[in-house]
Order: C-alpha cells, then structure tokens, then sequence
C-alpha cells in the first residue's frame, strides 16, 4: 500500500468541493481532492460515472472541475436523483452487478472515470469493481473510495491495481485505483 501525503497546499479541487460541501476535501473529512487533482488536473476526461451521490455535492464538484465533460451518478435512494446541466443520475443498486451494468449502459459507457462512493461495503467495491470494467475506457480510472478493508477488496480484484492510504487519521481514508490500461 502506498502512503500519500495529502495535506498539502489547497487546490483548485479542494475549493470546488468546500464550495459544494463534498466530504472527500480535507477541510471537510476525507483526503481526496489533493491526490485527485494531482491525478486528473492534466487528464482528459469527458465522462464521470459517480456511484453513491447523497446529496449531488461530488457531482457538481466533478461538473465545475472537468468544464467539458459529462457526469453521471448512480444512486439506490430515488429521492435524491436530480438532473442539472452536464449532470444526470439515474437509481441503481450498488450490490446488483446487473443494475450497474444497466445503468452504465443507459448513459452509454466509455467513461474515462467511474468512482465508487455507494455503500463502501467490501462485497459492493468488488462487484462495482467487476460489473464497470467493461464501461471504462482505455485509459480511465475506476476510484474506489472509503475503502475500509483494503486487503479484503484487493483479494477481490483481478486486474492490476494500485491502494493508497490518504490519511493515517481516518480508518476509511484509502482509494483503490484501477486503470482502464496498464498505466496509472
């Protein structure tokens, strides 16, 4: 597992998520936007699968960060489904490997990033991990984020994969990473 020193100068991510109250910004909770913007500010990305939306605040964080790109977002709980400009959610189980390969097929795949921010069970991040392969495009990146039990999703996951603990503070602060081609 690699160690990331995310308690570095704010970026440009941090403040989008303050700006929307998304937890993965340290200032908030978790130490995401730090690594993520290192990982994403020079990628071309132009279409966002989010699973697990809660309130929509990553979804509009993702949609201000990434100003040309599509967002999408997968959610079990229809009452907090929404649409805005460049953001569509539609429900879907995060434990159904065939409710997210539907989903991911409604909004068309190809997605140069699909982050796992649902359940945050480890049965749920394999099954994710399983059912979106096919939907992410070659050279995306699957996240999955809050990951309790690294070791555990780990053993579940066959393709070459990378885990980083973001904070030493927070029992959940690790990402799994998974590139949609050999390189990260």
């Amino acid at each position: 597992m690699l160690d990331a020193d995310s308690r570095r100068v704010p970026t440009a991510l941090c403040a989008l998520a303050e700006k929307y109250g998304c937890d993965k910004t340290p200032s908030i909770l978790h130490h995401y936007t730090p690594l993520y913007d290192m990982l994403f500010r020079c990628r071309p990305v132009r279409r966002v699968l989010e699973i697990g939306i809660l309130n929509g605040a990553s979804l509009r964080m993702w949609r201000d960060y990434f100003p040309k790109a599509e967002i999408f977002g997968l959610e079990i709980n229809p009452d907090v489904l929404f649409a805005e400009d460049r953001i569509q959610t539609c429900q879907c189980d995060a434990s159904d490997a065939s409710s997210l390969r539907a989903a991911a097929a409604l909004f068309g795949g190809h997605f140069d990033l699909i982050i796992d921010d649902a359940s945050h069970l480890p049965s749920d991040q394999i099954t994710a991990a399983w059912a979106l392969e096919p939907y992410l495009a070659a050279g995306g990146l699957h996240v999955i984020e809050d990951v309790a039990l690294p070791a555990t999703v780990s053993a579940g996951i066959s393709r070459r994969h990378l885990m980083i603990r973001t904070s030493a503070d927070l029992f959940d602060d690790c990402l799994i990473l998974i590139p949609g081609d050999p390189a990260i």
